[in-house]
């Protein structure tokens, strides 16, 4: 309990105790009033149960005002009180014409019955027995005259009854409610909290994928023509010259991308291609950097892209081609891009060796790109012979 609901708390059993002190009060008071306009007055006997049964009366109130106005323990005896204030009412006519217990009994009843059929029922029955017993002892004029007076002011009682019981549960539900809207409170900033950090993974992770794309990419490339430096012999300086321009350009290429990953953007062939334009000048260049046949297909109507489809099938592309040249030992690629009402898909395959889709990091990223943007992914064996990716995002 924090330190407003512990406010809030202390505020309503302040407030309780005050009720149930003027419910004490108000039965004294009716007791007193009672006694002194008796007509006939009260042998030590009758003022001595009379006082007992008004005393017993008031301390149904006094035990219980340490606790909130709707604890279960304020209704354990309700017909008990009742029945004690009827017994009173009726004690009291018998002296005299005073009937200011009847109207202590209307009240009691109001408070106690949480139904307001239950309450309503009780003034009927209050008003009979107040009406009966005026006309056992007093005669018809009395009793009629008193029941002029007092039904209504029952009625009264009952409606000041209802109107408190119904306030108090109004309270009850708001601060129930309160309460609800707390917890929720505290489930939505510890649902913000889970967000948050898994924004952050899945962010880390993105940049992770991108930086091992492209570093990948250009870092086999490059390798490649290293070595093809180092097998050439010492009299071919042009393609010595050339090679090591290419790799050069590599370098400066993977630079680049290397910067915009970071700054989370888009590699840099798609700020001036189109996707399959994109991918064509990557086919160019590893065909150039590995001799490898590159075959290049766009099937269906192409369009324009917007860049979180665009990136992922690039960044296929790419690590696809980069595991051709580190484990295939093919002679051939065919990259086809295709383009459907629904989906655009990606698909390379290779004449190499083939075998079992290698779990690595760069495989399980363009998995990871497909599922989260509601597409399918799949790399393994090909129908024939080689390995074949494949990568579909809807559109």
């Amino acid at each position: 309990m924090n330190a407003t609901e512990r406010d809030l708390d202390i505020a309503r059993r302040h407030e309780a105790r005050l009720l149930l002190l003027a419910g004490a009060a108000y039965v004294a008071i009716v007791a007193v009033a009672e006694w002194a306009t008796l007509e006939t007055p009260l042998d030590p006997l009758g003022s001595g149960v009379y006082t007992f049964l008004s005393i017993a009366l008031a301390a149904r109130y006094i035990p219980w005002s340490k606790l909130p106005f709707d604890s279960p323990v304020r209704h354990v005896l309700p017909w008990a009180v009742l029945g004690l204030g009827l017994v009173v009412a009726i004690a009291v006519v018998l002296q005299g014409h005073a009937t200011l217990f009847f109207y202590l009994a209307a009240a009691e009843g109001g408070l106690t019955f949480l139904r307001r059929r239950d309450r309503l029922l009780w003034v009927v029955a209050i008003s009979a027995v107040a009406f009966l017993v005026h006309l056992f002892f007093h005669g018809w004029p009395a009793a009629g005259t008193q029941a002029l007076e007092i039904v209504p002011a029952f009625l009264l009682l009952v409606i000041a009854a209802d109107l408190l019981l119904r306030q108090e549960s109004q309270r009850t539900r708001v601060e129930r409610l309160l309460a609800e809207l707390r917890e929720a409170h505290l489930r939505l900033t510890d649902y913000t909290a889970q967000a948050e950090a898994l924004a952050i993974a899945e962010e880390r992770t993105r940049l992770a994928r991108e930086i091992h794309d492209t570093v990948g990419h250009t870092l086999t490339a490059l390798d490649v023509q290293v070595q093809l430096v180092r097998r050439l012999p010492a009299d071919h300086a042009e393609a010595r010259r050339e090679a090591l321009e290419r790799a050069g350009s590599l370098i400066e290429e993977g630079l680049a991308d290397s910067r915009r990953a970071v700054k989370a953007l888009r590699p840099g062939a798609l700020d001036t291609f189109s996707l399959p334009e994109a991918i064509a000048s990557l086919l160019a260049n590893f065909r150039v950097t590995t001799g490898i046949d590159a075959i290049w297909q766009v099937q269906g109507e192409a369009v324009s892209l917007p860049p979180s489809l665009g990136v992922p099938l690039y960044r296929a592309a790419q690590e696809a081609l980069t595991n051709v040249t580190r484990y295939a030992a093919a002679s051939q690629v065919r990259v086809t891009l295709s383009f459907a009402p629904e989906e655009v898909a990606l698909t390379v395959e290779d004449d190499g060796r083939g075998g079992e889709a290698n779990p690595g990091f760069g495989l399980r990223g363009m998995r990871e790109r497909a599922e989260a943007l509601g597409g399918e992914f799949s790399a393994g064996p090909g129908p024939e012979r080689g390995f074949r990716v494949e990568m579909k995002l809807p559109r």
